[in-house]
């Protein structure tokens, strides 16, 4: 089932997935919702699947929503603000995190990871100064311009200069969100280095970019 506007689990569990991958991001039990929309208005990408014989989940369109919260906008936003960690979550899978490793490994990895909301051409790295942690993008895109003409854009699962952060090494080019913003879970280096040293397979992965 697509996430709309919002999803509110009555009974059971559900599992939250990108609407093009079949990697569960996150699993919500009931009482837990989801809105459809990230902080930075995104067409909705979610969708629910039961995880239980007796999952019951009551949704609203958005249309529904928006005239229901019509006099309280900022209601809304804080629904979207509280969802942004799951479509974050979900982004993640669609790169090497969801390729490669698996449910238990990617909550070591996301688990202690912040949820950072970037608006629309926010720096999140310079070039020439030192990568400032592990960032990996979840909705939206960030652009990298190295200043020489070339540029590039990284997506959802897209992990920031990987090689970098590896060997400590500065940015080989500006990071921005893109024009609509970004969803990111960030993590400091010393975290990033933590990480690294505790989960193997992620070395892998930074080694293998």
């Amino acid at each position: 089932m697509k996430v709309g506007g919002l999803a509110l689990v009555l009974e059971g569990q559900a599992t939250v997935q990108h609407t093009v991958s079949d990697v569960p991001a996150a699993t919500l039990k009931a009482k837990d919702f989801i809105c459809g929309q990230s902080s930075i208005h995104e067409a909705p990408s979610l969708r629910l699947v039961a995880a239980s014989a007796t999952t019951r989940v009551a949704t609203w369109g958005q249309a529904v929503l928006e005239e229901a919260l019509g006099d309280g906008p900022e209601t809304l936003d804080r629904l979207r603000r509280a969802s942004d960690r799951l479509h974050a979550l979900a982004g993640t899978v669609l790169g090497a995190i969801g390729e490669r490793l698996d449910e238990r490994l990617r909550t070591t990895v996301t688990g202690p990871l912040e949820v950072r909301v970037l608006e629309p051409h926010k720096v999140i790295a310079t070039e020439g100064l030192p990568v400032p942690g592990i960032v990996i993008v979840g909705v939206g895109t960030i652009e990298l311009d190295s200043g020489n003409g070339d540029s590039d854009k990284l997506s959802p699962g897209d992990f920031l200069f990987p090689t970098e952060v590896l060997a400590g090494d500065a940015a080989p080019a500006t990071a921005q969100a893109g024009p609509k913003g970004a969803v990111i879970l960030f993590g400091s280096r010393a975290l990033a280095q933590e990480l690294l040293v505790t989960c193997p397979p992620l070395l892998e992965i930074f080694g293998g970019m």
